[in-house]
Parts: structure tokens; sequence; C-alpha cells
């Protein structure tokens, strides 16, 4: 009898954990880890983003970006916050799975834009973030829409340049409206503040598409013709798609040498792929 077989039926958790726990099992019997400080949570606590504000390391408007922002961030996340903004030091950042690598990078990021108040207003890229594959920039521009929506007068705006990205605004509008028609209301949901959700009509699908829209496009550069000509403040993309760029004339002279004066923060995710 097969592993999760109860009277010749076929017990599908059982048949999925069973394997799953006989493996894990095995890793840890055959190939135990000796030093005794890794069998544990490795991940300690430390200050939270409401914290570092009052501690003068991060910009005021931080806390309504990351919430809720008196959850501690990590030991790990905290001095990389730190070397960042206060030392100005480059970092690399080398942790396990989970453990918030993300943040090391978007927090100090996000407070550099702040931070340059009415600067802001000029067009030019800011911070290029770099994958190796559209996946992980998809995972990404998520992240992005859900932070800067909460942003209370938009200040920051992102975009990302893939084989994805229209060239058209109206043909990227429509593509964007294909994408949200396909996510859970609940996902959708994300992008409104509580006083949206409670002002604003969102009571169907389609509403809640249209609304979302319009959220997104005041935050992001949806087309490629959009970031020609006003390059936003973030830039994501993978190392292919940037080789086609500082190739291609337009995207070299629009983007990039728009950007010169005011490019600031590289950041490559996923370094150990490359």
């Amino acid at each position: 009898m097969f592993p999760g077989m109860t009277n010749q039926y076929l017990d599908p958790i059982a048949a999925t954990e069973q394997p799953r726990e006989n493996f894990i099992r095995h890793l840890m019997t055959a190939y135990p880890l000796r030093d005794p400080h890794l069998r544990s949570q490795p991940y300690r606590a430390a200050s939270s983003v409401s914290d570092l504000v009052g501690q003068g390391v991060l910009d005021s408007q931080m806390e309504s970006l990351f919430q809720p922002s008196q959850r501690s961030l990590y030991e790990h996340q905290e001095k990389a916050v730190k070397t960042v903004i206060k030392d100005k030091q480059n970092i690399v950042v080398a942790t396990g799975t989970g453990s918030g690598k993300t943040e090391c990078f978007l927090i100090p990021m996000l407070d550099m834009l702040l931070k340059e108040e009415d600067n802001l207003s000029s067009p030019g890229v800011r911070s290029l973030i770099l994958y190796p594959m559209n996946a992980l920039v998809n995972d990404q521009v998520k992240r992005l829409r859900k932070l800067l929506c909460r942003q209370e007068t938009v200040r920051i705006r992102f975009g990302f340049y893939t084989s994805r990205t229209e060239t058209k605004p109206k043909d990227a509008e429509e593509s964007l409206r294909k994408e949200l028609q396909a996510y859970e209301g609940k996902e959708l949901q994300e992008l409104f503040t509580a006083a949206e959700k409670q002002n604003l009509d969102l009571s169907t699908k389609d509403k809640l598409v249209k609304k979302a829209i319009a959220k997104i496009t005041s935050i992001q550069a949806i087309s490629r013709e959009e970031i020609w000509d006003n390059p936003p403040h973030i830039l994501v993309t993978n190392y292919s798609m940037l080789e086609h760029m500082l190739i291609r004339p337009k995207e070299r002279q629009e983007v990039f040498a728009a950007s010169k004066n005011t490019f600031k923060m590289l950041v490559v995710d996923e370094a150990h792929t490359y």
C-alpha cells in the first residue's frame, strides 16, 4: 500500500504531507547541523520602522508605507538600513529565504527618495532594481504597487521595463486591465487605504478594477512611451533587457542620459544567480 492509502482509497492530504515529513526526517538525521545556533531561528528582532523614525534615521512618511510600522525588523535588516542611510556604504545582504532581504534595500531606497522632497518633481531615474528573470520582476512590481499606493500624496513613481511593457499607453492600460481582472478581489483591495475603501464604490469587480487602474497609473509609468517621456524615480528590469536598453539609442538617450544627474542607487537582487 502506498503512503496516503487508507482502505484502498487515497488520502490526498497524507499523500502530500507524508513524503515531505519523511524527507525532512532524513535530512535532519543524516545531515544534522553541528552548530546549535543554526538549529534555531537565527533572525533576531530589532527596531521597528517607527523606532527608526523616532531615532531620526528614517523620514516620518515611511511609517505610512510600511504597515504595521510598529512591527520589529530583523537585526540584519536594521543593520542594512543604517549602513546605507547613516554610513553611506554599499552593502551585500546574504541571508536565508524568508528573512526579508527585500526590505534591506526597499527601506533605504524609499527613505532616500522621500528625503529629496521638492527635488522629486524633476524627472529621472534614481534607483534601478535589476533581476535575472521576468518572474522576479513581476513579484517586485506587485510589492511596489502596494507600498506606493499607500502614499497620502503621490511623490514617488516607478515603472518596469521588460518584454511585457507595452509601447503605447493605451495598449499598456488594456494589458493592465486584463492583468487585474485575473486577480482576486482581496488582492485588489490591498491597493486602497482604509479611507478609500469607505469612500469609493468598490462593490463590484468591474468597479474595483477600474479604480485600481486609476490608482496604479498614478504611481506607475505603465508604458515605454511614459518611461521615455518622464523617467520614473524607480525602474525595475532584468539584465537582458538592460543590455538592450543600453545599446538602443532611444532608451540610452531618453532614460539613461536623462538620468545622469539623478541616478543614485543600483540594486542587484538575487545576485547569487548570475
